[in-house]
């Protein structure tokens, strides 16, 4: 029995968690897409199917109360990794033209049909949020921002834990700053709050507020913030905006070299959409980061 309770858990841990993975792949991210509380309540509800399958195995209909199981499974992940390849191809047709408004349009259905069933439990609403933060990367990277914003807007904060508050905060202020919107930005960091649980996206969060305070003309406490930032800053991202900190400061006060300097070390690290989104956010390097997409022939969206 100890065995059947065993293989029933391993079975378990494999139907709830492999498709998820599969749908992640699908989908192109890394994170997990649902809370871990949800999680561990299907795989609690798996591993008790799991013994009953067991159990009923001494009974005249077990086997096929357990292949009806299987099957059952199978459809229900299936039919998300499905979802997610399909919203993976509507990722692409973003990049043809001939496919784009199309592409777009069934983006928007798909996150609004996800939104409506993901308001039944906190933990597929947390899932929901998370998709919907991959859409909005996507969506700004295809050029398409005001739809990127919007589809960061529709997620409610308050149905969200503090850090997926911050994750949304970050995502959306930043495209808010890109598109010219500084004040709505201002007023999306201010609801954050502080401190973030997690470090880096409290990070995050510090550096996009001093980004609005160099663009918005002060240099001296942009330099001043971003310069200790610089040295303890890991991740990749959040030192980019850091680095774009630095960069107006110093070609604010009139340091073109250096401001040059860093922008080179951004778009080595991140490539030419580092350029790109200082670019966009118009303040005193963006000149510089121009002038540098012209020599390479890449302009900016």
């Amino acid at each position: 029995m100890f065995y059947a309770a065993l293989l029933a858990l391993v079975v378990a841990v494999a139907v709830v968690s492999v498709p998820r993975l599969l749908y992640r792949l699908a989908l192109g991210v890394t994170w997990p897409m649902a809370s871990f509380k949800g999680w561990a309540a299907q795989t609690f509800l798996a591993v008790l199917l799991g013994e009953f399958i067991v159990c009923a195995r001494g009974l005249a209909f077990g086997e096929e109360v357990g292949g009806l199981v299987v099957a059952a499974a199978v459809v229900y992940f299936g039919a998300g990794t499905l979802r997610a390849r399909r919203l993976q191809a509507a990722f692409r047709g973003l990049l043809d033209p001939g496919k784009r408004d199309a592409s777009l349009a069934f983006i928007e259905r798909d996150l609004g049909r996800r939104r409506t069933r993901a308001e039944r439990s906190t933990a597929r609403y947390q899932g929901y949020a998370r998709t919907a933060l991959v859409v909005g990367t996507t969506l700004e990277g295809a050029g398409l921002t005001s739809a990127a914003i919007h589809a960061i807007e529709q997620i409610d904060e308050s149905l969200l834990p503090a850090l997926m508050r911050a994750m949304r905060a970050q995502n959306l202020a930043a495209l808010l700053i890109r598109n010219g919107e500084r004040e709505a930005a201002h007023r999306v960091l201010t609801r954050v709050r502080r401190p973030v649980p997690d470090p880096d996206y409290e990070d995050a969060i510090a550096a996009l507020e001093a980004l609005l305070l160099v663009l918005e003309g002060d240099a001296e406490q942009g330099e001043a913030r971003a310069r200790p930032a610089l040295e303890r800053t890991k991740s990749p991202p959040v030192l980019a905006t850091w680095q774009a900190v630095l960069a107006h400061a110093l070609a604010a006060h009139g340091a073109r070299d250096e401001a040059t300097t860093v922008l080179e070390q951004m778009r080595a690290s991140l490539g030419e959409i580092a350029l790109t989104r200082v670019v966009r956010q118009r303040g005193p390097a963006s000149p510089i980061a121009e002038s540098l997409q012209a020599v390479t022939g890449v302009p900016y969206r």
